[in-house]
């Protein structure tokens, strides 16, 4: 592991995320865990972080940011308590820290339109490893993902405008449309 790397350990039904600041040290969002009252991002041990799990690794390869960069903008939200569990939770606050966007894989699988929003993220234009990444998570949610028919319907109808105009999708987009 090195500065900049965005860690993901294992919390049983979900997984949580880190950034790794390179000095045996880990900023994330702490978020609901330790009860119902939502923690701030902070700074802890890697051990703190990881709770004896070893951690697997997100690259970015279309970063907006080098690694170091990442480290440096997750470090300055260090003490912010804006945690929302659906838009800003641990898995947002890394992928912000590296493309500026906040989004999370996990919230889009558990919420049901996991798999339809890798269909409508790859007519949107985003293909490879994302949407692999996003249809996986929808796949391994708890049991079958299972969504109303209005929804997927307005995903796929949100992807495509977004493709035409060249817009990217975004949480923004998507969630000002359903």
């Amino acid at each position: 592991m090195s500065r900049g790397d965005h860690l993901i350990v294992g919390r049983g039904l979900y997984t949580h995320h880190g950034i790794d600041l390179g000095d045996g040290t880990v900023v994330h969002y702490s978020g609901l865990a330790d009860g119902l009252r939502a923690g701030p991002v902070e700074r802890v041990t890697c051990d703190g972080f990881c709770r004896g799990e070893v951690p697997r690794v997100r690259r970015h390869p279309k970063a907006k940011w080098s690694a170091d960069v990442a480290a440096q903008r997750a470090q300055e939200r260090v003490g912010e308590s804006s945690y929302h569990l659906v838009w800003r939770n641990c898995e947002s606050f890394c992928q912000w820290a590296h493309t500026g966007q906040e989004w999370s894989l996990q919230v889009l699988a558990v919420a049901g339109v996991g798999t339809l929003a890798a269909a409508g993220l790859a007519v949107a234009g985003v293909r490879g490893r994302f949407s692999r990444e996003l249809a996986g998570a929808a796949a391994g949610c708890i049991g079958a993902v299972v969504a109303a028919p209005q929804v997927v319907s307005r995903v796929w109808s949100v992807a495509s405008t977004a493709r035409l105009v060249g817009q990217r999708l975004d949480r923004r987009l998507l969630c000002a449309s359903l």
